[in-house]
């Protein structure tokens, strides 16, 4: 899908996923807002795609991801007729929105099947997690009172904890909260090890990584430094177990605790601080306050068993914010939203097990699930546009991977 001026269509739709990934969602252009405008920038490359690629397209809604992925969003419009009472008309965006998360999975399913296109966003996203992690390690530093210039703009919530010499800055990168950029940093060290295979400068690759953990740990965010260095253990001794047996993945399993627990010791105070809190849970008044809020769903969730009370952001004056998107799914869409959530999350395993080309993607996969069922607990994954976007790229490689060994040559 070339132009006749020699500009590759296929790698501009990939540079635009990625700008959209990293950029920070809380800036509005022109009073419109940034998810508004992403959702229209990606409907219609979709529909461009599908005009030019229909046959292929066809085939990629076949995907088990895909086709759970839209029932998702059927159950949540079953959720909104049900509470009909309740909803806003800006309700239906939350339908919406998992059609254009599984858009951005075809999208690049689609296109990295050839596999220069898979190569070619890798090495992007390889090269930007550079460039954000060496901004993210400035922000840190704030040498000369930088941040007091741009901040505000766009994380305006953490802008007195990046000035004026606060004695523990948590870094929002790019972002707009230490969270989102903690999953931003997570999912960077994945893009790294998924193109480490194919890298020529594989050192670049390492610095690439070195400075997404640097920055993840300078987030501060416990919840995220958890799942990450959870799934990073896992993924170690799955691909172990894939390639070595069973033994050695549970001698890995021990060795890399060890080191994990080893590099935390040795890390800066000021880095890990937070994460050791864990062990202290009633020094941990965050998660605490968390705990006790969340008893207090548990008679909406009984009342509103099958498919919830609808959109929580129209109940928040009344409750709060749930702060874990496992207790918001159920508590939005019911048992039904949850069994449909999940079972989407977990669908791509299959494909990663149908045949043994394919089941090498789930040392990446399934740590890469670690990481949302973790963060899940007491923050949000995939609810929220702006962190869910790498979620659904990442996956959509995955998904591609085995289609892209076999048809690489056919575009």
């Amino acid at each position: 899908m070339k132009e006749s001026n020699n500009i590759d269509i296929n790698k501009v739709i990939l540079i635009m996923l990625v700008v959209l990934m990293i950029i920070p969602f809380s800036i509005d252009i022109l009073g419109f807002s940034l998810t508004k405008i992403s959702t229209v920038i990606i409907s219609i490359t979709f529909l461009g795609l599908l005009v030019k690629r229909k046959s292929e397209i066809k085939e990629i809604l076949k995907n088990k991801f895909v086709i759970f992925n839209i029932l998702l969003s059927i159950v949540i419009l079953l959720s909104l007729i049900a509470n009909y009472r309740t909803i806003l008309f800006n309700d239906l965006y939350e339908v919406i929105k998992y059609v254009i998360f599984t858009m951005i999975t075809i999208i690049i399913m689609l296109i990295c099947k050839n596999q220069d296109n898979y190569i070619f966003i890798l090495k992007i996203i390889s090269i930007v997690m550079i460039v954000i992690g060496i901004f993210g390690i400035i922000q840190y530093f704030n040498p000369f009172s930088i941040n007091e210039l741009y901040i505000k703009t766009y994380a305006s919530t953490q802008y007195e904890t990046l000035v004026n010499d606060y004695p523990t800055p948590r870094i929002v990168g790019t972002k707009s909260n230490p969270s989102v950029y903690g999953i931003l940093m997570s999912l960077g060290v994945y893009f790294n090890l998924i193109y480490y295979r194919y890298a020529k400068n594989k050192p670049m690759v390492w610095i690439s990584i070195v400075l997404c953990v640097i920055n993840l740990m300078m987030t501060l965010t416990r919840t995220i430094q958890i799942a990450f260095i959870s799934s990073i253990v896992v993924c170690v001794m799955i691909s172990l177990l894939l390639s070595k047996g069973w033994k050695k993945a549970i001698l890995a399993l021990v060795l890399s605790i060890l080191i994990v627990f080893l590099i935390l010791i040795l890390l800066p105070s000021e880095l890990t601080w937070r994460l050791f809190q864990v062990f202290n849970l009633e020094n941990s008044t965050s998660f605490m306050a968390r705990i006790n809020k969340w008893g207090q769903y548990l008679s909406l969730i009984q009342n509103n068993f099958i498919l919830g009370i609808g959109p929580i952001k129209n109940y928040v004056s009344e409750i709060g914010y749930v702060d874990s998107e496992w207790i918001q799914i159920i508590l939005q869409y019911g048992v039904l939203g949850l069994i449909s959530y999940v079972t989407m999350l977990v669908s791509p395993i299959f494909n990663c097990i149908k045949d043994k080309e394919n089941r090498n993607n789930l040392k990446y996969f399934i740590p890469i699930l670690i990481i949302i069922a973790i963060n899940n607990i007491s923050a949000s994954t995939l609810i929220s546009f702006e962190s869910a976007i790498g979620f659904y790229i990442i996956i959509g490689l995955i998904l591609s991977n085995s289609d892209k060994i076999t048809n690489a040559n056919k575009e």
